[in-house]
């Protein structure tokens, strides 16, 4: 698998896309819907919920 590293002359574009041809027909694109975020600890034992924020729109 190749892994992007953080070059200053790489714009991160150029490596999405160098990423995108690496990884050949095992890449699906997918359309996705993101509604917000979640915030959570896992402290040893099942993960708590601390914060949700829902995006607007």
């Amino acid at each position: 698998m190749v892994r992007p590293r953080n070059h200053p002359e790489q714009s991160r574009p150029k490596v999405a896309r160098a990423l995108i041809e690496a990884l050949g027909e095992t890449y699906d694109r997918r359309p996705v819907s993101i509604s917000g975020l979640g915030l959570h600890r896992y402290m040893g034992g099942p993960w708590e919920t601390l914060r949700t924020y829902s995006f607007r729109g």
